[in-house]
């Protein structure tokens, strides 16, 4: 992973999801190494876990993009989770996140990242 991930962020970043409707702000570098960590231990649980972006769009204030993670649980059972994320970007920072994503696709890892001890306390 790139050692300075974290200068991708703004010295705050609001983060919203379309299941709760809160934004919550947090500082830039714990935002990334929260992000890096959750990928770290999904990768760590989904056998063969991929993100393929189906669409993405970059303009001057940002950039949107359609994703599906995959893979499968240790039964071979099958994990997809879709989403769509809306990233405004500030003097070259990403400043906000806003991800459209359905909670029921989503509530497997974060129950299993929960039970790992891993991250979605």
């Amino acid at each position: 992973m790139d050692p300075e991930f974290d200068l991708l962020f703004a010295e705050t970043v609001e983060v919203w999801h379309s299941f709760d409707h809160e934004t919550v702000s947090l500082p830039g570098d714990e935002f990334a190494g929260a992000m890096l960590r959750m990928l770290r231990a999904t990768a760590d649980l989904v056998r063969n876990h991929a993100d393929r972006i189906w669409s993405l769009h970059v303009d001057h204030h940002g950039f949107a993009l359609a994703a599906t993670a995959s893979g499968e649980w240790e039964n071979g059972s099958p994990v997809r989770i879709s989403r769509c994320l809306q990233v405004t970007v500030h003097e070259g920072r990403i400043t906000r996140i806003c991800e459209f994503g359905d909670r029921q696709q989503r509530l497997p890892l974060d129950e299993a990242l929960r039970a790992a001890g891993r991250f979605r306390s």
